[in-house]
């Protein structure tokens, strides 16, 4: 018995298909506490992450189910389970509405940082997102994490996801 094969197989997640190597997002791959995942073509992410790293302030009514992020002048308005956004007030049709997944709060990743006024770019060689002007995946950015909704903790190494190297002086 000591001497037979055993074969072992990982069983796929089937609630998430985990989405990305990373999101780019001012000069640093930002990765959240909990898991992107793709649904219908969609890469939906943590609403407080994303809007946080674009430098919008996120508050939570649980009565409606309504996201508001605010920055400056600008407010952007969703409602879980509505295909529609307001974006200082305009009402934007999406094709993916904001959903709860694991008690947090996702949104379709494009839709939220173009209401944002941001670029998106999707590498599908490296599995990632720009959110940015030119987009550029062979480049080293400092690495940003979420945990456990306390804010970001920047890291003192660099990750290129072009080369997957890590520099640990950067």
């Amino acid at each position: 018995m000591m001497l037979s094969t055993v074969n072992v197989f990982a069983q796929k997640n089937g609630r998430k298909n985990i989405a990305l190597n990373g999101i780019i997002i001012n000069d640093h791959i930002v990765y959240s506490d909990v898991d992107p995942y793709i649904k219908k073509s969609r890469t939906y992410v943590p609403i407080r992450f994303i809007a946080e790293e674009l430098g919008y302030d996120v508050s939570w009514d649980g009565d409606t189910r309504k996201v508001t992020m605010t920055e400056g002048n600008t407010k952007v308005e969703l409602t879980i389970d509505s295909k529609n956004m307001y974006v200082s007030g305009k009402r934007i049709a999406l094709d993916a509405p904001a959903e709860i997944t694991d008690s947090r709060t996702f949104v379709p990743l494009r839709a939220i940082a173009e209401a944002f006024g941001e670029n998106v770019d999707y590498s599908n060689d490296y599995r990632a997102v720009y959110i940015g002007e030119n987009p550029k995946y062979n480049a080293f950015y400092k690495v940003v994490y979420y945990y456990d909704n306390k804010g970001s903790v920047i890291s003192k190494y660099t990750i290129n996801l072009a080369t997957d190297k890590m520099d640990a002086n950067g």
